[in-house]
């Protein structure tokens, strides 16, 4: 007699989904793309047992920092393969000091999961050091401050996440003004730009350098910016003077001083505030770590605009960053006589010489106080052409734009105007026209 097994379709359709979920199962157990199993071990001991973070482990043998990968919180860390280390110029890591070596490894390390994805473009995040690491991506290529490949991402540990990078990472104080800018995506069209004018090896070497920059709207085409077209050396010429071979950041608020430049004209520096600067009119931003970037040869100022030499000024601008003509260039504005000034009101190609005084010059403390008191004397300071020190002469006289007319005189190079005030500056050369300091306010005829 024959047994038959009654066919059961509960049993059978455990056994299918039994034969469809296990391997699919085992393959999601399996590396992903970027990706490793997450497991139990925490980010030493994964380091550890990878085997190809040798260097890197030793590093951290024993340190606080050790403690703190093996404890329950999470971290990522790009972490150098033994290989990277090799990039190193010999002797490098004998050299530092054991703070240095923790301010390095502390680099290596964001607090936090940072996982890298398809989504990845441009990003940033702080390191426990302090300093920002930059992280890009191009198609499925990774980068980590422009340079460092990412070999390996999203390796999972306990407590964190593991990219494996084939370069060591520096923080902004280990690296030049030029190994920053590279470093950072916004400021990266910069570092081309100072790579085509061939001053990378300026930035690099010069010790005590503060390099002020531009938003990336003006230094991307200065050219449009300024409305005319430069040359190659007009454009070294710029940035030199945006370069003070000097450390800034020993000045107390209220400071007020003229800086020489690299290119040799001198920019003008005020402090407001704590890490709050003005060179010329740009100002620094007002949270002192977007607006500074520490460097080991100098320190990188981004401001809200570009600083430019006084032959790529008028004659307002020029005076405008000289905090000693203030009082007088702000007669000059209530006085309405400013759209002029600036080639808009009148022709384009019109030039000027100002004889302007100074802040402490006599007169200045009894000026009027209305608009038409002020051009009554101001415009007896101004002449309709543009002439340097050495062209007025003994004893001529010239007719200013009030109409009235001042007389020079000349005792060597000592020139005085209507026997009363003295030149003490001449020949400060703008782009339309000539301004000289003076030490006394000039006084029109009477009616």
């Amino acid at each position: 007699m024959k047994h038959y097994t009654k066919f059961s379709f509960r049993g059978f359709y455990f056994a299918f989904l039994l034969i469809i979920l296990i391997p699919a199962l085992i393959a999601g157990c399996k590396e992903k793309k970027g990706t490793t199993i997450p497991h139990s071990d925490n980010l030493i001991e994964t380091l550890e047992l990878d085997g190809n973070f040798t260097i890197l482990t030793e590093l951290l043998e024993g340190t606080q920092l050790a403690n703190m990968l093996s404890g329950s919180n999470k971290y990522t860390i790009f972490a150098p393969v033994d290989a990277s280390f090799s990039g190193l110029q010999e002797g490098y890591l004998e050299g530092l000091t054991d703070v240095q070596i923790q301010e390095l490894l502390r680099y290596h390390i964001i607090s936090g999961q940072v996982r890298i994805g398809t989504e990845t473009t441009s990003e940033f995040h702080n390191s426990l050091q302090g300093d920002p690491v930059f992280i890009t991506a191009e198609d499925t290529e990774y980068k980590i401050n422009n340079s460092a490949n990412v070999n390996e991402r999203n390796q999972q540990a306990s407590n964190g996440t593991i990219h494996a990078v084939d370069e060591v990472l520096f923080p902004d104080t280990f690296g030049s003004i030029a190994d920053n800018i590279k470093k950072r995506p916004a400021l990266n069209s910069l570092f081309e730009h100072f790579s085509h004018l061939e001053l990378l090896n300026l930035l690099e070497t010069e010790e005590n350098l503060t390099l002020v920059v531009p938003p990336p709207a003006i230094y991307n085409d200065i050219e449009s910016w300024l409305g005319s077209t430069l040359t190659d050396e007009q454009k070294i010429e710029i940035w030199k003077y945006n370069m003070v071979p000097q450390d800034l950041s020993g000045y107390d608020p209220g400071t007020q001083t003229a800086m020489a430049t690299i290119m040799g004209d001198s920019l003008y520096f005020t402090v407001s505030g704590t890490n709050q600067y003005t060179f010329n009119l740009s100002q620094t931003g007002e949270n002192s770590s977007s607006s500074s970037i520490r460097s080991a040869n100098g320190t990188i100022y981004e401001l809200n605009g570009l600083l430019l030499p006084d032959k790529y000024t008028g004659v307002l601008t020029l005076m405008d960053k000289r905090y000693y003509l203030n009082t007088a260039r702000v007669a000059l504005a209530t006085a309405k006589m400013t759209g002029r000034m600036y080639n808009s009101d009148n022709n384009a190609d019109e030039q000027f010489t100002v004889f302007i005084p100074r802040n402490e010059s006599t007169g200045l403390d009894n000026l009027p106080a209305d608009e038409e008191g002020l051009a009554g004397i101001f415009k007896y300071h101004v002449l309709l052409e543009k002439i340097t020190a050495d062209q007025l002469q003994h004893n001529q006289t010239y007719t200013t734009w009030l109409g009235e007319e001042i007389t020079i005189t000349r005792n060597g190079d000592q020139i005085v105007i209507n026997g009363a005030a003295t030149i003490t500056l001449p020949d400060l050369e703008g782009t339309n026209g000539m301004v000289h300091v003076i030490d006394s306010v000039l006084t029109p005829p009477a009616d």
